[in-house]
């Protein structure tokens, strides 16, 4: 039988999102002293220790790393095989870091050099200062190895946000910081509440592949350590970037400058009012000082940084519930996940959904959960009656619903299964021949016009609920019937 027709555009935006972190630091090529190498590894092989801080962190794979203490062996390492990332100590045996890292671009421009010190002050005594032409980050060592996952995580951030904003509308994250120090700590505590975040969205999705998604499509950090580099990166990235964090004195125009936060902030919101932004300072009255210009402040060494980050990164990029509210601040409803939101559009005031339509604020909710398709028609409507938002909103999210479970198996869990579908699977596992002839035509009538060909005739494949083995297996376990079957 030959099946023609065009992919719906929700499984079609589906396979697209495939596409996203195509660039992943797999292999990794230490190069340090033995002595530097055996203090790395204090707390067990280095190798073991990215593992479990990966496992830790719901992550499907960890890079392999590979160590080697001379320098001078390092070309004939990189002849030998592919390395996605370099790491270097500042104190080699054979040669200096910058030398070594200027001969490693000459040979592979394009792969990352990352310099990882234990004293910040060995950085005071780089020839020429830090150089950034040849030295993609500077980190310094916390004995924390979840510093590892924020290094592999920045450096593929930055080499896949232009592949992944052709895709979709990924969001970023623009992070101004020049002390090594603090923002060694900071990002590694900004990665680790970002995974935590996009993990809490999980559930939502409706088999493991669409799981999988959410967290690949979870929003990029960009670091910027001078206010030119970070106004670049805003220009650069304009309509993605979704929230800013910055310091209040970093460089510009290569002096230290107390007033380059400000300024940044000002040029920034100047192009876009609405972006949140959070200042954090160690000096208590610079940050006070910013309460006045409507913006959310917070200082470095404050004992509530992580609960106050966290809050920022939830609110401001769409990661928690969805609070309807007035234009003058009270709350009417609130939405937990796509069901109660379609349910919430049908009864709160038409205020209310303008109030948050016009400050892109659905759009905001919606990529959070990597829904990029309705998120984009999401964006400010003018509408002149406000009644006409809510049919617009609710037609959205009804077609979206569709469109997301059409043509695939639906994993059930009781209470998370917030719309009809048309083939369910009771817990995991496999599924039977006949089941899976089933799902097989559910999934080639989504992808053809077959069912919409004839007039007269409907096609369709009837709603279907499927035990997995995991529940058929769990059955037998727990009535004791093990024994029965094999009698």
């Amino acid at each position: 039988m030959s099946m023609t027709g065009s992919t719906p555009v929700g499984r079609r935006q589906g396979l697209r999102l495939h596409g996203l972190m195509s660039y992943r630091v797999r292999e990794i090529l230490l190069v340090s002293s033995k002595y530097d190498a055996f203090i790395l590894e204090e707390d067990g092989p280095l190798t073991e220790q990215v593992f479990e801080t990966y496992s830790e962190q719901s992550l499907s794979w960890a890079p392999r790393i590979t160590h080697i203490s001379h320098g001078l062996d390092v070309l004939e390492m990189l002849d030998d095989r592919r390395f996605d990332l370099v790491i270097a100590m500042p104190r080699l045996e054979d040669t200096n870091v910058l030398t070594l890292a200027r001969t490693i671009k000459s040979r592979a421009p394009n792969l990352p050099f990352v310099v990882l010190t234990y004293n910040e002050a060995d950085l005071d005594h780089f020839p020429g200062g830090l150089d950034t032409q040849i030295i993609d980050e500077y980190f310094l060592w916390t004995g924390d190895a979840r510093i590892l996952i924020t290094i592999n995580k920045l450096i593929e951030d930055a080499r896949n946000i232009d592949n992944d904003s052709a895709i979709a509308d990924i969001p970023a994250i623009l992070v101004v910081e020049d002390s090594v120090r603090h923002y060694s700590t900071f990002l590694t505590v900004l990665y680790t509440e970002l995974m935590d975040q996009s993990r809490s969205l999980i559930a939502e999705g409706v088999n493991h592949m669409q799981k999988l998604l959410r967290m690949r499509s979870r929003p990029k950090v960009l670091h910027a350590r001078t206010f030119e580099e970070a106004w670049d990166l805003f220009q650069s990235h304009r309509e993605l970037i979704s929230a800013v964090i910055s310091d209040l004195r970093f460089p510009r125009n290569g002096v230290l400058d107390p007033e380059a936060g400000l300024d940044l902030v000002r040029a920034i919101r100047n192009n876009r009012p609405e972006l949140p932004i959070l200042i954090q300072s160690a000096e208590a009255d610079m940050v006070s000082g910013t309460e006045s210009r409507n913006l959310l402040s917070v200082q470095k060494n404050s004992e509530n940084l992580h609960r106050r980050l966290r809050t920022f990164v939830r609110d401001s990029l769409g990661f928690g519930d969805f609070v309807f509210r007035m234009p003058d601040g009270p709350e009417v409803a609130r939405a937990r996940n796509m069901f109660e939101m379609e349910e919430a559009l049908k009864t709160v005031p038409a205020e209310s959904i303008t109030y948050h339509s016009m400050r892109k604020h659905f759009s905001m909710w919606f990529t959070a959960r990597s829904m990029f398709h309705i998120a984009q028609q999401t964006k400010p409507q003018n509408f002149s009656d406000p009644e006409l938002m809510r049919s617009y909103l609710l037609d959205l999210l009804r077609e979206q619903r569709v469109t997301e479970q059409q043509g695939r198996i639906t994993d059930f869990e009781s209470g998370t299964l917030t719309s009809p579908s048309s083939f369910v699977r009771i817990r995991g596992g496999s599924i039977g021949g006949k089941a899976r002839g089933v799902a097989f035509c559910n999934a080639m009538f989504a992808d053809s016009d077959l069912p919409d060909r004839f007039d007269e005739l409907k096609i369709r494949v009837p709603r279907t609920a499927v035990v997995g083995t995991a529940e058929f297996d769990r059955f037998i376990e727990s009535n004791r019937l093990g024994e029965i079957m094999e009698d």
